[in-house]
């Protein structure tokens, strides 16, 4: 809003209240409606647990304001950076949308179109130079003071750091003000929130009715597919689908334990024996097999972040507990693996006993009976 007004001094109502001087020494004034809001950041994640293949959907919802600070310290903000640690675990991530919401969230004021950079960073401009340029430069925020930032965005899980400890990834907004010479500089520190997912691993275990490991067992499961062998298996992909196809063939290790890794908690696993250990009989139907915990271990990080003017890390402060990681930890399943229990024998008695070799026999009798019948014609015939 321009106004052309005569000189003399001027009080502009607003929550805070400015008083500016018109004179022929200074004839533009410029106020900034300098209200500040509180900045938040808000992570959220679709699901809690995924298996690898899985796409994972995240939402990140930041609260703005366009000054940090108050009164006559307060900053200009001139554009906001979201950062995300986008982790190993995660690949192939892409932004759906970014969109620019009223501070009550119920109205699109704009839309926004950016991917994460090579620094896993996404830049949003917060405000216009005002042209021509002055000194200090001067701003003009793009928005409404305490509008929110929307991003949505998904990724693949493709690895899967701890099995039944949370694999985390933070979120942050950092946003840049206009210093004393009116040039962008970074905030003193962003503000951040984290989301957690956890992806659980299965085991069974092949045994003879004495509680013995068996080696030597085969298995196929419906809808997964792995990499891996001698019994250590890592997930591809799962589908669940009640059409999907039994995966390749999985062998117990010598021990007769086969680890599945990298399954959401909630899944069934449909496990079929294609073949048994020498000596013993196949299982005659599937067995359902549920990822099995381990003892929960908790990975935290805490602390705080410092900036230079060109937004590189100058000094931070972070401590983490232990991480259990898959490989280490694959026997703590041993103890609540699935047991699959195999009897001695060459041969599965036949479902239903005697009942089947009754039908061999009427068989037989009715195949000798057509001959009889066949025969005697002939003979009629002649």
């Amino acid at each position: 809003l321009v106004l052309t007004v005569p000189y003399g001094y001027y009080a502009v109502t607003s929550t805070q209240g400015s008083v500016v001087t018109v004179d022929s020494t200074n004839p533009n004034a410029v106020i900034y409606d300098k209200n500040s809001t509180t900045v938040t950041a808000v992570k959220t994640v679709e699901n809690e647990t995924y298996s690898i293949g899985d796409t994972i959907n995240y939402t990140g919802t930041f609260d703005t304001t366009n000054y940090l600070g108050e009164g006559e310290n307060s900053k200009q903000v001139v554009d906001y950076v979201i950062s995300d640690t986008l982790p190993e675990f995660l690949s192939d991530v892409a932004v759906d949308s970014i969109k620019i919401m009223s501070k009550d969230g119920t109205t699109e004021v704009a839309t926004v179109t950016a991917q994460f950079d090579a620094n896993k960073k996404i830049t949003i401009a917060w405000a216009d130079e005002v042209t021509p340029a002055t000194s200090p430069r001067t701003w003009t925020s793009k928005y409404a003071n305490g509008v929110k930032i929307v991003i949505k965005y998904h990724g693949t899980l493709t690895s899967v750091t701890n099995v039944n400890t949370a694999d985390t990834n933070r979120i942050s907004i950092l946003p840049d003000v206009v210093n004393d010479q009116g040039n962008p500089t970074p905030w003193e520190e962003p503000w951040e929130s984290t989301t957690e997912i956890k992806t659980y691993a299965a085991a069974l275990k092949k045994t003879d009715e004495n509680n013995k490991a068996l080696a030597g067992a085969k298995f196929t499961i419906k809808g997964l597919t792995v990499t891996g062998s001698a019994g250590e298996y890592t997930v591809v992909s799962y589908n669940n689908a009640a059409n999907a196809p039994e995966s390749a063939e999985l062998d117990t290790d010598a021990n007769g334990m086969l680890y599945i890794i990298g399954l959401a908690g909630n899944v069934s696993l449909t496990v079929t024996e294609v073949k048994a250990p020498d000596g013993y009989n196949k299982l005659d139907n599937p067995i359902t097999v549920t990822p099995q915990l381990l003892s929960t271990a908790i990975y935290k990080e805490s602390g705080t972040i410092k900036y230079d003017a060109d937004g590189n890390v100058i000094a931070s402060e972070a401590t983490a507990t232990t991480t259990k990681t898959v490989t280490k930890n694959l026997t703590d399943l041993d103890a609540n693996a699935v047991k699959v229990e195999n009897r001695k024998g060459t041969e599965l008695p036949s479902t239903g006993g005697i009942g089947t070799t009754i039908f061999y026999v009427l068989g037989g009798l009715l195949v000798a009976g057509a001959g009889i019948v066949l025969v005697a014609r002939r003979k009629a015939s002649e």
